[in-house]
């Protein structure tokens, strides 16, 4: 059984000047982006245009291929209730949460241009927001198209090993007692690390056996107080060394 994991930090850009407001986003994403476009900005004027902003002290382009409808489409029609977030990641893949929309294409251009492909995966339902900050996407050497990992905010864990077969995914609930779960970081080649507002910690690992790919979960467990580690190496001296206790769930 084996791990297929890969590192995946994200990117951010920034960027703030007055411009024109675009038909290409939502009044929620603008308000979100604090971005507003001057009317000479040529973003009001061609969305394809590669040039956004021209000035002495920046230059502001167009970076990679043109968004797919898919994407165009959430962002154009969002409203004031949906939440949208994006992640990039470094091997030139993208994910953007919208509600529980997962969509995931290819933003880095390869050398024969071809038409963008999107995927759509359905998130783990959910009473809150999700966002892209618990969705993460990692490459094998089994397929060219990443696989995907995502967790809701009430902690429901979904697996896609191919992001192209929707229907393969497998689940996992870690037991977190109603905490809130608030990031998903890499931890290669362990897996990812999934953090609540509560500081709690469980390290969440794909994995494929025979076939059939399947989700660990196991919470670190930590000494409370400060003298915790004291009693420890106490009992350590008189019963001898005492594995560590992890809760784990296979699925």
């Amino acid at each position: 059984m084996f791990s297929p994991f890969a590192k995946s930090p994200l990117s951010v850009v920034k960027g703030q000047k007055h411009i024109k407001p675009s038909p290409y986003f939502s009044p929620s994403l603008r308000r979100s982006l604090n971005v507003s476009l001057s009317r000479n900005s040529p973003f009001g004027r061609s969305f394809g245009n590669s040039v956004l902003e021209d000035a002495n002290s920046h230059l502001i382009e167009c970076y990679g291929s043109t968004l797919p409808v898919l994407v165009t489409e959430a962002i154009t029609i969002a409203d004031r209730i949906n939440d949208i977030s994006v992640k990039l990641e470094p091997f030139g893949y993208a994910s953007l949460v919208c509600g529980r929309q997962l969509l995931i294409w290819k933003y880095k251009q390869d050398r024969e241009k071809s038409v963008v492909h999107c995927k759509e995966l359905t998130l783990p339902p959910s009473d809150l927001a999700h966002k892209a900050e618990l969705v993460h996407l990692f490459q094998t050497e089994e397929s060219r198209l990443p696989s995907a990992l995502a967790v809701s905010p009430e902690g429901h864990v979904r697996y896609w090993p191919n992001i192209n077969h929707e229907g393969s995914s497998v689940d996992a609930q870690p037991h977190l007692q109603g905490q809130e779960c608030c990031s998903l970081s890499s931890i290669y080649p362990l897996g990812c690390i999934l953090a609540t507002t509560s500081s709690s910690l469980i390290i969440i690992t794909p994995t494929i056996g025979d076939g059939q790919p399947n989700v660990i979960c196991r919470t670190l467990t930590l000494p409370q107080g400060v003298l915790a580690g004291i009693g420890r190496k106490v009992s350590s001296f008189i019963f001898g060394v005492i594995p560590a206790q992890t809760t784990e769930t296979v699925i």
